[in-house]
Order: C-alpha cells, then structure tokens, then sequence
C-alpha cells in the first residue's frame, strides 16, 4: 500500500493539463489506453457511471476493456459495468445501513438511513464486504472490530451519546437552551440509555447540534489574507509550482489573457462553428439529476411532469426563437452539433432565452434495464469533448447547435 502511494496518480497530466483536477476521467482514459504513467492490472468501480455521463465515453470504453481485471460493486447493470469481468450486487438504498449528511449545514448533524424493506436477494453493503475480506486476511489485516457496517454506526453514535452534546432530530430545542445546559454536563435527552438514545436516531432520522459555534470570515477563508481573494494566489502558487505559467503551457490550458488576470475570474471563449447560431443547456431535474433513477417507472413519470412530458426527451426554445426555426409546440426536431444529433420533442417556453436550446439530462440509456433503455436521448452525445482546462471538468455548457424539424433519419 505504501509503494502504491508513492506512485503518480493514474489519471496524472505529464504535459501540464489539468493542474487543479481531483480526478479526471478523461485523463484516467487516455492514460490506461497510453499505458502511463504505468499500465493497470485490476480496477475497482463503486457505483457511478460515467460511460453515460462523460464526454468521450468511446474512449473510456476502451479503456475499461484494456484493463486485465474490473471489478464492479453496484445494484444495477449500466453502461460502464457492462464491460466489467466481475460485478458484485450491492443493497439498495432502501436496504442498507448508511450515515448521510447535507452539505451547506452550519452546525454539526448525522442522519441515519436504516433498512426500510429486508433484502431481496443475496446483495450486500460495500462496508460489510470489505469487511468480510479483512476477516479472511486473518492475521495479516485487522482494521476494525466489527461485524457489520451497523456496528461501526452503533459505534460511531455512541460516542455521541456519551457526548451529551446536541439531541435527536426531531427534539424541538433552541441552540441557547442546549448549550446552556450543555456546558452544565447535562443534556436535553429523554434517553437514559444508549439502546434507548439509539432507537430514537434510527427512528427519527438522526441527531444534531445547533449550538455549535459559527464559524468566522477568517476561519472560513483558506487565503493567505483570511478573505475573499479576487486575485487567487492560490490558483498562482500552483500553476508556478507545476511550471505551466510559460506562453506555451498557458496556451495548452486555453488561458488567452496575460499578467494578473490569469489569476482572477475572466471568461475564456471557447471555439464555435460559424454555422451553428444556438446555445446548448443542458439541466438536470431533480428526480434523475445524473441518469441513476430512469430505470425507475415512477421517476421517468415525475421528470418531466412540469412541462408534461413522459418518457420522452424535450427541449425548451423562446417562442422568438421557436419562430425563427418555424417550430411549433410539440414538434419533433433534430438538435445537432458538429459530432451529431439527436431527437426532441419541442417545447415553448418563455422562461427559456432567445438563441437557447435547453435539453434535460438523464435519459437516452443502453443498458440500464427495460424502463430506462431506448427512451429519450443523451444529449452528452452531442457535446464536444471540451474541458476546463485548470479544473478538468467537462465543458458541458461550450457546445452550439442548430435545430430543425424532422423530416427523416439523418
């Protein structure tokens, strides 16, 4: 493990790409195919999928069937685990043990996500897997004391029980009360046990401390100055560290403007076709923001139910620009970018501005199961393979189209 460590990360950028990236996929693709910065042996995949999601998917296709040995931990078969030697069933998310928390939140909280329904087949919780090959490495690895994921969770919230610290969720409690008692060692509970407090958290969703204390500005900014920076030493301190702030690795990261605003927010424009006049937005509805619920009938009713559209993929254009293509509510029409087109149903809407076409993401599947395959379309597909070039992340907003009604097959 330590040897591993050491090694350059497999989806690293020998040229200087990339430089803020955490992970890239198509870095990770173009090195597996490349065979560097060293060729892999075996790859594990625990949910996900980007052979639906990313840009470029027939190169990460390509790079999962070079690789000797994938293994898959997932619940469904989809487009990425398709390709995979081995895939092992993971419980639902209605079947498994879990602690979740909601980012954004001020004060300290942990939710508990129980089993509503037994399972139904012989799947398990990734946890209790790993922990179950830490028992059978006996004498070489003993990571934890435990039996199951829920008795690292039990764990884990007896500690806050012994805390006295915060309540169960549901216990109405203003954050000046709690802490005044809080700093007298008791606590607000109506539990005198853990096996009570732990029901409780289990029934009720979870715990939580309002009277945790604020954070500052200065502790919340990791800045030099302890503020907001609208120069970021940060982003300069990094790219003079990997050596890309040279005319010719500037170039390569697509950053045109020179000095100090190389540092500081600036819009790049990207490349377009003179021939294609429209904007490309795509939007994720919160019912299958990222394609994972299409294969649930009842989520491909909801997804469209504000524009009234079932199953099918729409796009959203300005009645002036529905006008200028002389396109009617409810036509089917062709979108298509300099890679190629799909198919939508077009929908007028006046929220929508003039020279966009707005697409929804999460249809357009091929192997994800009898309710999400062959409805609607993918507009990824459509999309150049365009990236931020400091972040890595894919330009999915970079692409212009042009649209027209269909007439036939093209």
């Amino acid at each position: 493990a330590k040897e591993g460590l050491q090694q350059p990360r497999i989806d690293s950028s020998q040229e200087g790409i990339f430089p803020l990236t955490e992970f890239s996929i198509e870095q990770f693709s173009n090195n597996v195919l490349a065979g560097k910065p060293y060729s892999i042996e075996v790859l594990f995949m625990y949910k996900g999928n980007p052979g639906f999601q990313t840009l470029n998917k027939h190169n990460f296709h390509d790079a999962l069937k070079k690789i000797p040995m994938v293994i898959s931990f997932d619940s469904f078969i989809n487009e990425s685990n398709i390709y995979a030697d081995l895939i092992l069933p993971l419980n639902t998310f209605v079947e498994e043990w879990d602690e979740v928390s909601a980012p954004g939140v001020s004060f300290q909280h942990v939710g508990i996500r129980n089993p509503v329904v037994e399972t139904f087949y012989n799947t398990k919780q990734l946890p209790d897997i790993l922990l179950n090959i830490g028992k059978k490495l006996s004498g070489t690895i003993n990571l934890y004391p435990f039996s199951s994921y829920k008795e690292l969770i039990q764990e884990r919230a007896n500690k806050l029980f012994l805390s006295g610290a915060g309540a169960v969720t549901t216990e109405k409690i203003g954050s000046r009360w709690l802490e005044f008692i809080r700093v007298r060692g008791w606590h607000i509970g109506r539990y005198e046990s853990f096996d009570e407090f732990w029901k409780l958290i289990v029934s009720n969703g979870g715990w939580w401390d309002p009277s945790a204390k604020s954070l500052e500005t200065n502790e919340i900014f990791k800045t030099r100055s302890r503020k907001f920076e609208f120069y970021s030493t940060a982003l300069e301190n990094t790219l003079t560290a990997k050596k890309v702030t040279d005319e010719r690795s500037l170039n390569k990261l697509n950053i045109s403007v020179r000095g100090d605003t190389i540092f500081m927010a600036h819009h790049e424009t990207p490349p377009h076709s003179e021939n294609m006049p429209l904007h490309l937005i795509i939007f994720r509805k919160i019912t299958n923001r990222d394609g994972s619920a299409a294969n649930l009938p009842l989520m491909q009713e909801m997804m469209g139910y504000g524009i009234r559209e079932y199953w099918v993929t729409w796009a959203e254009l300005n009645p002036s620009t529905a006008k200028k293509y002389q396109i009617k509510n409810n036509d089917e029409i062709w979108i298509s970018s300099d890679i190629g087109s799909i198919k939508a149903r077009a929908k007028i809407c006046a929220g929508v501005a003039e020279d966009v076409v707005a697409v929804p993401f999460g249809l357009g599947h091929t192997s994800y199961g009898k309710y999400a395959n062959g409805y609607g379309t993918n507009p990824t597909e459509i999309i150049k393979n365009q990236y931020d070039m400091l972040s890595g992340k894919p330009a999915y907003l970079a692409t212009k189209v042009n649209v027209s009604k269909t007439i036939g097959e093209v």
